[in-house]
């Protein structure tokens, strides 16, 4: 019996491996190889500004390394146009990318703070025309599911001949660190670039696409004092989600001088156990008179997995994460003007984990075409998520306990219905039947599955095992 065993594992280690013949050396393809079926050629693309002209390139179907020539202006023209609102925006896929720019010829307008005609690049203004070559290269690091922007704004008067500066892409994987400028708002020339510093891909925020050149005017709602918490300063607000069923509130009013709203959101027990069962904790946050940029970074995350998230989950946009994957990763939120934002941590009453920190920066926004963002999905992998532009849908607090999916409209087809919209923490809507069930049925029948799938893979074992077997006799 022993060396019948050995014989039947021989042969599925025999069937599990690939055989190569001794004689030849595998074939080691090389992804640029352009005589390989997989090559994606690269593409080279001219991009010119123009008085209000936008545009937003694909990186993931763009070829393997494309380059993109950018002018401020129209080749055949000699200097740029004034009001000119020109917007480029690269967008990530499954890889993240480095974008190195090479600086052929630059001169814009001169003001010592750059505040009449600039280039942004990564939160700094650039203008003048003091650029030698020693400073003709800068390059940036993108993490996956993201974007980078560029923008180029000219006033009303006076103008130069603009520039040319040509981007080269590479596709990387996973996090990496660029050699970048840091620490300065604007340069007018090579010499203020003195200070660079490395930065990592987890901490990356598309400045540019903030536009957060102005001051806002304060805005003085009337808020009661005790339902709203608003902090005097710059400083970092610690919410503690607590035992049990809990709401916080607070109010993300307009400073006079732009500062961020920061806030550290941590999980029951954070730091000194597990977190509790049969919690459910909403952090509540209201926008007043300007939009808001949500920054959302888990420094740490580890909530019970499942498909579909149905036991334990954090809830941010109408999309419920679980597992250990989001560790180190930043998601971004557009949140309107005088609107509420939601974040759910909710748990069931069996299995915990270490729960999460998360720091939440709620920035300035007032671009007005949007954000790349998660809007949808199944947050229990990276590849269950749907991203999309905020300008492309209409904002709702799908987190919120009170959220009710919206009706279908009228229509001669058959109605759609999205269920990521629809909030699973509580009773269904009537109109809402895709999922009848309550959540002990839920839980119940995602139990019932996950046997029914163990005992499928054990009986394909079994299966090999007959199979095997025959082989052998």
């Amino acid at each position: 019996m022993k060396v019948l065993l050995a014989l039947l594992s021989f042969l599925l280690v025999a069937h599990a491996f690939p055989q190569f013949d001794s004689e030849v050396t595998p074939e080691y393809v090389i992804p640029s190889d352009n005589t390989t079926p997989d090559y994606n050629p690269p593409q080279n693309i001219i991009v010119e500004c123009g008085v209000n002209s936008y545009n937003i390139f694909d990186i993931e179907e763009a070829g393997d390394y494309p380059v993109y020539e950018i002018y401020s202006n129209s080749i055949q023209d000699t200097d740029y146009y004034n009001s000119e609102d020109c917007t480029i925006q690269f967008v990530t896929g499954a890889s993240s990318a480095l974008i190195s720019f090479s600086i052929d010829r630059f001169d814009v307008e001169y003001n010592f703070q750059c505040i009449f005609d600039s280039l942004c690049l990564k939160g700094i203004k650039f203008c003048g025309n003091n650029w030698t070559e020693q400073y003709n290269s800068l390059n940036y690091g993108v993490p996956a599911f993201n974007t980078y922007t560029l923008k180029f704004t000219s006033d009303n008067s006076v103008t130069r001949s603009g520039f040319k500066i040509t981007a080269f892409i590479y596709k990387r994987q996973g996090d990496f660190l660029t050699y970048e400028p840091a620490g300065i708002e604007y340069a007018t020339g090579s010499y203020a670039l003195t200070n660079y510093q490395f930065q990592n891909t987890t901490d990356y925020v598309d400045s540019c696409s903030l536009d957060n050149y102005g001051v806002t005017t304060p805005d003085y709602y009337n808020t009661d004092s005790n339902v709203y918490v608003t902090p005097s300063d710059d400083t970092t607000t610690v919410v503690e989600c607590a035992e049990g069923s809990s709401t916080s509130y607070y109010y993300l009013y307009d400073y006079y001088n732009n500062n961020d709203h920061r806030y550290t959101i941590e999980s029951t027990n954070y730091g000194n156990g597990l977190y509790s069962n049969n919690t459910d904790c909403e952090v509540k946050f209201y926008t007043s008179s300007s939009r808001k940029l949500l920054t959302l970074y888990y420094s740490d995350f580890e909530v019970e997995q499942s498909t579909g998230c149905y036991f334990d989950s954090v809830c941010a946009n109408g999309v419920k994460f679980c597992g250990d994957w989001e560790s180190g990763r930043n998601f971004y939120i557009e949140i309107p003007a005088y609107s509420w934002f939601t974040f759910r941590f909710n748990t069931d009453s069996s299995v915990s984990r270490r729960g999460f920190q998360a720091q939440a920066t709620f920035s300035q926004t007032y671009s007005e075409y949007g954000t790349y963002q998660v809007c949808s999905g199944d947050g229990s992998s990276e590849n269950t998520i749907n991203y999309c532009f905020s300008s492309d849908n209409a904002y709702e607090d799908k987190c919120a306990s009170d959220y009710v999916a919206p009706a279908p409209t009228a229509s001669n087809d058959e109605p759609v219905y999205d269920h990521t919209f629809v909030d699973y923490f509580t009773s269904q809507p009537d109109h809402v039947n895709h999922n009848p069930f309550s959540e002990t049925e839920r839980n119940h029948v995602q139990l019932i599955q996950t046997i029914l799938n163990r005992a499928s893979e054990s009986l394909n074992y079994v299966k090999d095992l007959v199979d095997a077997w025959n082989v052998f006799v």
